[in-house]
């Protein structure tokens, strides 16, 4: 009983140790950013709370040559304690008309609110840096990943009338992530976000 709890308290340490050395490899790479500015793809990086490294919120500038263009993105970055031989978790805060961000609260980790499919760019193959993570974001202005869309309408839409789908697309970045109302989409309570054209 004595050795079991020996190894019980080992285990602990050793968890502690390994969390307390993912805390101080992220809170570098967050002063490194912040020192350090990608001014090209118009990205913030701020904490949540003050001193939790594990929980990033992010603003990220639309492209201008999408039809996100001229929207500000809020998104939260959850970092794994065993980072960076786990990816982190990615959920757009601001509702994004997109064919692999969840729109809705589902009943598995992998369809919560804002969630980017993780095939759609590859955080973690081979394991992405903070500074990589941002760089490969900025992509998702970019893909439409038709292989692993969250609502088949949406793709059928996007199939069938692309043109539609990027009409419907700014028409949302417009509403959601308009820069002259920075709260505008950012309510972490919602379950859904809500599409219709009738807004």
């Amino acid at each position: 009983m004595k050795e079991n709890n020996t190894q019980e308290i080992k285990n602990e340490e050793n968890e502690t140790q390994k969390t307390q050395k993912t805390q101080e490899l992220l809170q570098k790479e967050f002063e490194y950013i912040q020192n350090h500015p990608n001014t090209s793809i118009g990205c913030t990086v701020g904490l949540f709370k003050n001193n939790d490294y594990f929980n990033w919120k992010i603003s990220l500038v639309g492209a201008k040559d999408t039809p996100y263009g001229g929207g500000l993105f809020f998104l939260k970055i959850s970092f794994p304690k065993d980072y960076p031989e786990s990816a982190p978790k990615i959920n757009f805060i601001t509702p994004i008309y997109h064919l692999n961000v969840c729109p809705f609260e589902g009943t598995n980790s992998n369809e919560t609110l804002g969630y980017i499919r993780e095939n759609t760019i590859n955080f973690n193959n081979p394991p992405s840096t903070p500074v990589e993570i941002l760089t490969k974001l900025y992509a998702i202005f970019y893909v439409q990943n038709e292989d692993t869309p969250f609502l088949r309408d949406i793709l059928t839409e996007y199939s069938n009338n692309e043109n539609l789908f990027k009409i419907k697309a700014k028409y949302f970045t417009q509403i959601y992530a308009n820069t002259t109302n920075l709260n505008n989409g950012i309510n972490m309570t919602d379950k859904k976000w809500d599409f219709s054209t009738n807004k």
